[in-house]
C-alpha cells in the first residue's frame, strides 16, 4: 500500500513484549462494564464485569452490592474492596473500565403459590368415581394466539413475546376473550405488522366446517427497558449513573423519522448531552453529542480508494467535525493559492476518506 509516512512500526515489538509478560505473571484481567441489568437483590462480580485471563471463576460469586429494587452505582473501588474482602489476591488481578457500572435491579418474582389443598369429602357425598378422567385445562384465549401471531409478526424472539401489549375495542375484546378450541382460528394481518394501529382478519371455522370472517383492529405496544434521564440535564452535561438509569417504558408507533429510544447505556455513560433534557425522557442517539474526532488544524490521515488500490496520504483539517461529518483536507505543507484542498468524509480519530478528487 503506498504511503507518505511512515508510523513509529518500533512500537509494535514493545507492545507484544507487554503483552506476553502480562500473560507470563497470569494475570485476571477484570473489565466493568458501563451497565447491567440483575434479577434480585444480590449484585456480584460477574453481573458487572467481564473476566478473563488466569484463574477468574472463583472470583464472579463475589458479592460487591445488594438492592431491594431500582438502580445502583458500582465503581471499581468497591469492586476492589469486595474482591480484597474475599481474600483474592490484587497484585494478581488487574481491573479496568468504566469508573462506575449503572445496575438496574429488577425484583425476583414471587414464588409460585402452593396448590390448593382437596377439601376433605363430606360422609355421604358420593366419592369420585376411581380412575375418572380430570376435566381438560381450559383453552388459550384467541387473544393470546393473535399476540403470539403478531410478536412473530414482529421478528421477536419468543422470550420477548410477552413484552408485547394487544389491546381492542370492546365488541373486538369480546372476540378475542373466547377460547380457541372447538374452532379453527386462522390470524392473518391487514397490512404491514408494526407497532400501533393493527388490523387483522381472523377466520373462525367451526367442526360442522362453516367459515365466518372477522375483521378486528388492535393497538399494539412495547415494553422494554431503555435509557431515561432521572433527573435535569443541562446541555453539555456529561450522562451518568446519577442522571440516567435503564427503565421499562412502553413504545408504539413512532412518528415517521423518529429515532428509536437507546435500549443501553453502552456509549451513553460518560457521553455529553446535546441538548437539554427533562427527567422522564427517554434517550435517543439525537440526545448525545458526537464528539469531534478531527479538530480544526490538527494532522490527519487521508485515505482514497482507487479501485483495488488504497493510497495514503497527510493533511490538515480546516474544521472540527465527527464521525461521518464532512470536512475539508488541505493536503500537504503548502498553503494559499498552491494549497490542494479535498472534501472527505470523517471515519476515525485523526481519518479521513475521499471518495473521489
Amino acid at each position: 500500500m503506498p504511503s507518505l509516512s511512515r508510523g513509529p512500526v518500533w512500537l509494535l515489538p514493545c507492545l507484544c513484549v507487554l503483552v506476553a509478560a502480562g500473560a507470563a505473571r497470569g494475570e485476571a484481567v477484570l473489565t466493568l462494564r458501563p451497565a447491567a441489568v440483575v434479577a434480585g437483590p444480590t449484585v456480584r462480580v460477574s453481573d458487572v464485569m467481564e473476566l478473563g485471563g488466569g484463574a477468574v471463576e472463583t472470583l464472579g460469586p463475589v458479592v460487591v452490592a445488594t438492592a431491594a429494587g431500582g438502580s445502583v452505582s458500582v465503581t471499581l473501588d468497591a469492586v476492589r474492596v469486595a474482591l480484597a474482602e474475599s481474600g483474592a489476591n490484587l497484585g494478581r488481578l488487574r481491573l479496568r473500565g468504566v469508573a462506575a457500572c449503572a445496575v438496574e435491579v429488577r425484583n425476583l418474582p414471587a414464588p409460585a403459590a402452593a396448590p390448593p389443598t382437596p377439601a376433605p369429602v363430606a360422609a355421604g357425598s358420593p366419592a369420585p368415581a376411581a380412575g375418572a378422567t380430570p376435566a381438560p385445562p381450559a383453552a388459550d384465549p384467541l387473544g393470546d394466539r393473535l399476540r403470539h401471531r403478531l410478536a412473530g409478526w414482529l421478528g421477536l424472539s419468543p422470550d420477548d413475546h410477552d413484552d408485547l401489549r394487544v389491546t381492542a375495542a370492546a365488541d373486538d375484546a369480546a372476540l378475542l376473550a373466547r377460547p380457541a378450541d372447538g374452532t379453527r382460528f386462522r390470524v392473518e394481518p391487514l397490512g404491514r405488522p408494526r407497532l400501533g394501529r393493527v388490523s387483522v382478519r381472523i377466520e373462525e371455522r367451526d367442526p360442522e366446517g362453516a367459515l365466518t370472517l372477522h375483521t378486528v383492529s388492535v393497538e399494539t405496544e412495547r415494553e422494554v427497558l431503555a435509557a431515561v434521564a432521572t433527573g435535569p440535564i443541562r446541555r453539555g452535561d456529561t450522562f451518568s449513573a446519577a442522571n440516567v438509569a435503564l427503565r421499562a417504558v412502553t413504545i408504539g408507533r413512532e412518528p415517521a423519522g423518529a429515532e428509536a429510544p437507546l435500549r443501553t447505556l453502552d456509549g451513553v455513560l460518560g457521553a455529553e448531552a446535546e441538548v437539554s433534557l427533562r427527567p422522564g425522557t427517554r434517550l435517543v442517539p439525537g440526545h448525545l453529542a458526537r464528539p469531534a474526532l478531527v479538530d480544526r488544524g490538527g494532522h490527519v490521515t487521508v485515505r482514497v480508494a482507487a479501485g483495488a488500490i488504497e493510497l495514503v496520504a497527510e493533511g490538515f483539517a480546516e474544521g472540527d467535525a465527527a464521525l461521518g461529518e464532512a470536512v475539508t483536507v488541505r493536503l500537504g505543507e503548502a498553503r494559499g493559492p498552491r494549497a490542494r484542498t479535498v472534501d472527505a468524509v470523517v471515519t476515525g480519530a485523526n481519518e479521513v476518506r475521499v471518495d473521489r478528487f
